[in-house]
């Protein structure tokens, strides 16, 4: 092997480790399924379903986890594009995006640090340290749910825009110490900040948090970071009135903003007790849970622990910022990119949710690094820091291997929120979710339970009532099914699908006369609704029949023409209107007009 090949291999060495321990570590969840948001976000979403119109991909529902993100759309529709419904695809991509934010993360760190540690006599630590910090980050278990839970792509998007953005600028700035242009890097790092803009609303942290970059690494004050890099930092501020833009839209505003249920003090109040919780997952990532139920704060004393903890850590990085302006950015970090959600604009939907410490999360594992090397380094062996590295990495590893192993069942992803949250303010959309996959299994009546407290905990929800109805349908149990789909009916009346199944059941049950108004309804409501229009024309054939067998065959001659409007080849119908005509003809009746009664539609 020659030299440079060796030196070029050395190089790609910790990349390439990055990328193959993100690789191995998210394999076997690849094919898990897709999950709660994916659902509405991907799955029932039909902008993903084109690449064209531009406009409709770039688009996405109201109210919908995707809804004002059009990057994000756009990603989602690149993916069904490749993949259509295939989970492995689209989770392969959110892999792919995890390993490529863990090399600028690399990137980012080593050339920081090699500016600091210059300074410091440990120019030759700046490489390892980076590579521990960017190993230990990318298997950490609290980064778990924004790779494997896929809407949460946008998680993984603005991230990648984050530290690409940070990554670009730094390249510039070193441009400008070699007396070169930095012009090609800083366009990239503006790049980076705008596509943020679609990617997810956390990049409002991006601006600042590159102004800090520039005074604390690269110009050494506020005032000359703005005279030697204006067009940077104005152009990276510029993005603010395309987020506004955006946001003026109100994608999600029945979730996100002021004027919801939670007050702006409430939720800041919340979010205290919320960010220490953050900051003990990323010392000790267990229970780690899809979806949090949070507690509202009423007032100091349910989050005073919390501020004891909280408010000291936000005065010493600002104190770091003003004299420490390095170790200061970490902070700054930390806390810049949790700001939006962690702050005072509420988000009623979820008040506590791990994703959102996918990024910050960066800066407490690189501030775990270089305090343990600090303490390690005149005091241990060498090469015992590079051995406590790995030992702490495959650690995380394998608590993040159990966590993503729930993914491949929504049964036990779900079960085990409700484990942890018996009370949990969405059961009843749980319960249903892992009813519904029960019964997808087969596995009736085990669905069951799950299915009755769901409709028992919000009987206004017709969904719920159909759901289980659906179920004692499929295990023959018909009485309790037309129960089930009545109340499905008086919940949503006008809900065409479940009125036909209930007149579907009632006509399984011979109850004739209760069927066909059921299905008339339905397909007044639903004139789409195959199953009923069908189901409908033999019920009146029935009716029919047996108004003939009580001698009343004028009254059954309109039951039978109006089965044969709904189906003009049931042979039945034609056979029976045929043969009551006859009948009244050989009884001298009056003979009705072809299309006469009062069934006939107009």
């Amino acid at each position: 092997m020659t030299a440079s090949l060796a030196q070029r291999l050395t190089r790609l060495a910790p990349g390439l480790v990055l990328v193959a321990c993100a690789a191995v570590l998210y394999a076997r969840s690849l094919s898990a399924p897709f999950v709660f948001d994916d659902l509405p976000s991907i799955v029932e979403n039909q902008n993903v379903r084109a690449l064209w119109p531009l406009s409709r991909a770039l688009g996405s529902p109201a109210q919908s986890s995707v809804a004002g993100r059009p990057l994000a759309s756009l990603s989602f529709a690149v993916s069904y594009a490749a993949f259509g419904l295939d989970p492995r695809g689209w989770r392969a991509l959110n892999v792919a995006l995890h390993a490529a934010c863990a090399l600028l993360l690399f990137g980012l760190v080593r050339r920081s640090l090699e500016r600091v540690t210059e300074r410091a006599g440990l120019a030759g630590s700046a490489r390892g340290l980076a590579f521990a910090s960017a190993l230990l980050w990318t298997v950490h278990p609290l980064v778990t749910e924004s790779v494997a839970y896929v809407t949460q792509r946008t998680e993984l998007l603005v991230a990648l825009a984050l530290l690409g953005s940070h990554y670009a600028a730094v390249r510039g700035f070193e441009r400008e110490r070699a007396a070169e242009s930095p012009v090609a890097w800083f366009a990239l790092a503006l790049a980076a900040v705008w596509l943020g803009v679609g990617a997810k609303e956390t990049i409002v942290a991006a601006p600042p948090l590159l102004l800090l970059y520039d005074r604390a690494f690269a110009s050494g004050s506020f005032a000359q970071a703005l005279r030697r890099h204006r067009a940077l930092h104005l152009g990276a501020f510029a993005s603010w009135l395309a987020l506004g833009a955006l946001l003026a839209m109100g994608p999600r505003d029945a979730t996100v903003g002021f004027g919801l249920p939670i007050s702006a003090a409430s939720y800041a109040l919340t979010q205290i007790g919320v960010v220490a919780w953050y900051l003990r997952l990323a010392l000790w990532p267990a229970p780690l849970v899809i979806a949090h139920d949070w507690p509202v704060a009423t007032g100091l004393s349910d989050v005073w622990p919390a501020l004891c903890v909280v408010a000291p850590l936000v005065a010493a990085s600002v104190w770091a910022c003003v004299r420490r302006p390095q170790l200061g950015f970490l902070g700054a970090w930390l806390f810049g990119i949790l700001a939006p959600t962690s702050s005072v604009v509420p988000i009623v939907s979820e008040l506590a949710a791990e994703r959102r410490m996918y990024l910050p999360l960066a800066a407490i594992v690189v501030a775990a690094v270089l305090a343990g090397h600090s303490l390690l380094r005149a005091r241990v062996p060498r090469g015992a820091f590079a051995a406590l590295t790995a030992a702490a990495a495959l650690a995380l590893a394998v608590t993040s291997a159990a966590r993503l192993e729930l993914y491949r069942s929504t049964i036990t992803l779900w079960s085990q929120v409700l484990e942890i949250y018996p009370e949990h303010r969405l059961r009843d959309r749980i319960e249903t979710t892992i009813g519904l996959e029960l019964a997808r299994e087969q596995r009736l009546a085990d669905a069951l339970p799950h299915l009755q407290r769901a409709a028992d905990l919000r009987p206004s929800a017709a969904e719920n009532w159909a759901n289980l109805a659906r179920a004692h349908f499929m295990m023959g149990d018909l009485e309790k099914a037309a129960v089930e789909y009545r109340q499905a009916v008086e919940a949503n009346p006008i809900d065409g699908a479940q009125r036909g199944n209930l007149g579907l059941t009632l006509a399984k049950l011979q109850r004739w006369q209760e069927a066909e108004p059921e299905l008339e309804r339905a397909l007044e409501l639903d004139p789409g609704n195959s199953t009923a229009r069908t189901v409908l024309a033999r019920v009146l054939v029935h009716l029919g029949e047996a108004q003939v067998l009580a001698g009343d065959l004028p009254g059954a001659i309109p039951r039978f023409q109006r089965a044969i409007s709904l189906d003009p080849k049931f042979s039945a119908a034609q056979q029976d209107l045929v043969e009551t005509l006859m009948r009244m003809r050989l009884k001298g009746a009056q003979m009705p007009a072809v299309g006469e009664g009062p069934h006939t539609p107009s």
